[in-house]
């Protein structure tokens, strides 16, 4: 009995053996993604992420080039973005960098209706809202654009939440998005805009796969 009982377990042992130079190999870790730029996102292949770093009620961006005058806006020029977020926007502000209003009846932001909304379309099927305004003519001078996307009706965007960006254009002209300045503005007029005194995120700026 004890002769067959170390024959079972000399071949549960081969079997074990071979079972193991039988198993397959396991499969390598991912390569780490390369690093994204500017480029993969005017190229579809990524967005831009803002992410809050204090509690607050915008994002907000700033277009402005005071020796061109590429982004005064006047009649018939056309600003479209596309954004999404995990936290609800229900208004955007529009004014140049000098708070003149770009909005009818010189309002300094717009309310998104739940539907049928003259600027803003969406969610598409990714959760992608498109925003498309076209400028009216202005009657005093305007410098720039100061585009801030906003939740006042249902709570601030909170550290860690964040936007994503994508297909930001002027007159079909893609725009890249530029970090603020170490500065204690937090500025930059390519891109992210804080003012420290008020309801800003002051968000860090990431490119992200899509």
């Amino acid at each position: 009995m004890r002769r067959v009982f170390v024959l079972l377990l000399c071949f549960v042992a081969v079997f074990a053996a071979v079972s193991c130079k039988n198993d397959p190999e396991p499969s390598p870790a991912p390569a780490p993604e390369a690093d994204l730029t500017d480029d993969d996102v005017l190229e579809g292949r990524a967005c831009y992420r803002l992410t809050a770093t204090r509690e607050a009620k915008r994002f907000a961006l700033q277009y402005y080039d005071e020796a061109e005058g590429t982004f005064n806006a006047g009649d018939g020029d056309v600003l479209t973005l596309k954004y999404r977020s995990e936290h609800p926007v229900d208004r955007f502000y529009l004014r140049d960098s000098s708070q003149k209003a770009y909005l009818p009846g010189g309002s300094s932001y717009h309310e998104i209706l739940a539907s049928d909304d003259p600027y803003v379309a969406g969610p598409d099927e990714d959760g992608w809202y498109t925003l498309t305004y076209t400028f009216s003519e202005m009657t005093d001078p305007v410098f720039g654009i100061r585009i801030e996307l906003a939740n006042y009706n249902t709570g601030k965007f909170v550290v860690g939440d964040y936007l994503e960006i994508k297909d930001l254009a002027f007159n079909g002209e893609k725009l890249t998005i530029e970090e603020d300045e170490e500065t204690e503005a937090q500025q930059s007029n390519h891109g992210v805009w804080n003012n420290t005194n008020t309801d800003h995120t002051l968000p860090t700026l990431d490119i992200v796969s899509l």
